[in-house]
């Protein structure tokens, strides 16, 4: 799959051209999946969480794929200036971008064996993500949502009065269900066997290397924030039992901004 995701664009009114306008741009998705060998990394988690049930390694299977996208990017400006905030220059609109381009990259690997059912590793992380926001940003946000807001809420307001206007009668289908097969139950439950000892099924993992956040009121006057290397994951085991891990990095805040009394 290889797909230039779309761009949304959602302006504030449609005869200004000095009205304020968002602009979402999806990015670039690209994906595989067949019948290859999966990534070192996840190929490594397989070997280091073996499933002895599974049989011999020469009866054990292996697909691999990857997912990715890039350029997910998020921007506000004026109506006149769409054009120029399509771009990939951030420099051709001066306090433009409220996200800067976000890029995902996911490993996934799938263990098959005849004795039990398939485990999936996925692994991905994300290199960087950049918030930006400043107080014009911020009003450019806030007017295009009010008014959108109040757009749809008018549309709602029309529909309920047209669904008034014709009448509430209805019927009401009484549907009869099957009453449940216990056996048929109990044969799927003993369809799937598991070991006495539980071994992961399903692995997840995501990093991110840097989250940044920039407040700022004038180029020189600003206030950064910093996350660096954050690790989450979760697995669920063959018993059904989820674990779930957070590993926090380093954070830390750069105050620029100016004020009269001492902080």
């Amino acid at each position: 799959v290889d797909i230039k995701a779309p761009v949304i664009v959602l302006p504030e009114k449609c005869n200004d051209p000095r009205a304020s306008i968002l602009v979402f741009d999806l990015g670039h998705l690209k994906s595989t999946y067949g019948k290859s060998s999966p990534s070192k990394r996840v190929k490594n988690w397989f070997d280091e969480n073996p499933n002895h049930a599974s049989g011999t390694p020469a009866e054990i299977s292996y697909d691999g794929g990857d997912f990715s996208f890039s350029d997910l990017a998020f921007k506000v400006g004026r109506v006149n200036d769409w054009r120029l905030l399509l771009s990939q220059k951030d420099s051709d609109v001066a306090d433009s971008s409220v996200v800067d381009p976000i890029s995902l990259s996911l490993d996934l690997g799938v263990e098959s064996s005849q004795n039990d059912p398939p485990r999936v590793c996925c692994m991905g992380v994300i290199p960087t993500i950049c918030l930006r926001i400043s107080p014009s940003q911020g009003a450019k946000i806030v007017s295009v949502l009010g008014s959108w807001t109040s757009l749809l809420g008018r549309s709602e307001a029309a529909e309920a009065s047209e669904d008034d206007d014709g009448g509430s009668s209805s019927e009401q289908n009484v549907v009869a269900l099957p009453a449940d097969d216990e056996s048929s139950n109990e044969d799927e439950s003993s369809a799937v066997s598991f070991t006495d000892t539980p071994v992961p099924q399903l692995f997840f993992r995501i990093g991110l290397q840097r989250l940044s956040l920039n407040v700022s009121v004038d180029p020189k006057n600003h206030l950064e924030a910093h996350l660096v290397s954050v690790f989450a994951s979760a697995r669920m085991m063959t018993d059904g039992c989820l674990v779930v891990g957070l590993r926090m990095g380093w954070f830390w805040i750069l105050d620029m901004l100016q004020s009269s009394h001492a902080r």
